[in-house]
């Protein structure tokens, strides 16, 4: 029976562990198929409280892959049987249905962070942004104004980021991997990973303004 034989922790927050038969995975996924065996295709582990490094296995529970990216996008059911969400702007709980733009993967489970009302927002002062020339290029131009990993780290290093902020932004720009690759890694869903992405974007503006 195969046993850990290094443990460290992911840029990401998670434990990692690399066992004697060769594999390499979470902590948390370790510890259930110790308990429960392997785990089905389509099924994630989730962190019940919310903490990545609590891996006890009362705080882990199995659940399909996207009842797992509601969970991550915040996605809950009210009194009324609504799926709800609280908006990343406003910080106010809103119906997904009416309260939420449809996002172009809804059926995969997805939700914008923000409510239509704070979208709409947004996107005006982006606008306003714009033609007042003081925006930096947004996420899909960034590859091409950073000239190199090293400028984007030097970039990235300068602006007031948190972590999470931080990790996003060097996944995408410096290690140039997809938006699904580090939402694996961090264990959330891409639509947490694209609000962290947009806040993280908004203060390298603020900082090189």
């Amino acid at each position: 029976m195969a046993h850990i034989t290094q443990t460290f922790t992911s840029p990401y927050g998670y434990r990692i562990v690399r066992t004697s038969d060769g594999r390499q995975l979470s902590e948390h996924r370790y510890i259930w198929e110790q308990a429960h065996g392997p785990i089905p295709p389509g099924i994630e582990i989730h962190h019940k409280n919310g903490r990545k490094t609590d891996n006890r296995l009362s705080n882990l529970e199995a659940v399909e892959s996207l009842a797992h990216k509601k969970l991550h996008a915040g996605i809950r059911i009210n009194d009324a049987g609504e799926l709800v969400k609280r908006c990343s702007s406003c910080s106010q709980v809103k119906p997904v249905e009416g309260g939420y733009y449809r996002h172009p993967r809804a059926d995969d489970g997805y939700v914008y962070p923000r409510c239509r009302k704070c979208h709409v927002a947004a996107v005006v002062r982006s606008e306003q942004r714009a033609k007042a020339g003081t925006t930096r290029p947004r996420f899909k131009k960034w590859r091409d104004w950073m000239e190199t990993p090293e400028t984007a780290r030097e970039v990235i290093a300068g602006a007031d980021l948190s972590d999470r902020q931080r990790a996003v932004l060097t996944g995408l720009v410096v290690e140039r991997k997809k938006m699904r690759e580090v939402a694996s890694e961090i264990g959330v869903s891409e639509g947490i990973v694209s609000r962290h992405l947009g806040r993280a974007i908004d203060r390298v503006d603020a900082s090189e303004a």
